[in-house]
């Protein structure tokens, strides 16, 4: 496996959104937390990308045109959820709108136990609430190109890294929907980011066509090498940003 250190072709925006020795443009939320490259960085976090501006800059539904519309159909979905399993499966209010796009809207709620996102739909001149989830934290991803998806990894526990080691074990799996297949090529990485503070590895995936059961998919086994001993540098994963929903909106 060839070690990219600075950037690989096809991976957009994961090094401006992670930061690297030579810095990064910085914003800060509402709480203050320094959030690199807010102005590009495309998010994702549960259910479709938006741009992390959405919540450093945040929007309440109740200000756009299809607001009432939109609480509306939240409504509708609770009522029918209170009349199968009682009371609401969304908060009535304090939606912010982090995507709107003609005929579809993603909007997010946060209360003081979950993190609620909710994709929905116009059809026939009403709005449908599409899809949805809640939880209690989101943690927010760099957004992948089309055509790639997200890979998640862990140290390997058979060879945990020391101070001295020069290179990490890692296990790495596919997040995508891929019938329980091994990567194999389809794996893009190791992107390697080492500071004298921390080091970052990033992994993605080219998605196969077409539809795709959910098995559940393998672990690949990959060695990470560094360019010098890892020390005490924590290892982080360098698609995630170092905040969570709650931290960018202060909540």
């Amino acid at each position: 496996m060839l070690r990219t250190t600075i950037a690989l072709t096809g991976i957009v925006g994961l090094l401006a959104a992670c930061g690297d020795d030579g810095g990064t443009t910085a914003g800060e939320g509402s709480s203050g937390t320094s959030v690199p490259g807010r102005e590009a960085a495309l998010v994702t976090c549960g259910e479709s990308p938006f741009p992390l501006e959405a919540l450093l800059d945040p929007q309440p539904s109740e200000s756009a045109d299809d607001g009432a519309a939109w609480r509306q159909a939240i409504a509708d979905v609770n009522a029918e959820w209170a009349a199968s399993a009682g009371g609401e499966l969304y908060p009535s209010e304090g939606w912010i709108v982090l995507r709107a796009t003609g005929d579809e809207t993603s909007l997010m709620a946060v209360t003081d136990t979950d993190v609620h996102q909710i994709e929905l739909v116009r059809r026939d001149g009403g709005w449908t609430v599409e899809s949805g989830w809640s939880d209690v934290d989101c943690e927010l991803r760099t957004e992948l190109p089309a055509g790639q998806g997200t890979v998640t990894w862990r140290t390997d526990p058979a060879e945990p890294p020391t101070p001295e080691s020069t290179t990490i074990a890692v296990l790495a799996r596919e997040q995508t929907c891929a019938g329980g297949r091994a990567m194999d090529d389809r794996l893009i990485g190791p992107i390697v980011v080492e500071t004298a503070d921390e080091l970052r590895i990033s992994f993605a995936a080219v998605t196969l066509p077409g539809e795709q059961s959910c098995p559940g998919n393998p672990e690949t086994a990959v060695v990470v090498e560094l360019s010098a001993p890892l020390g005490g540098r924590p290892l982080r994963d360098g698609a995630v940003l170092d905040v969570g929903v709650r931290d960018v909106l202060g909540s």
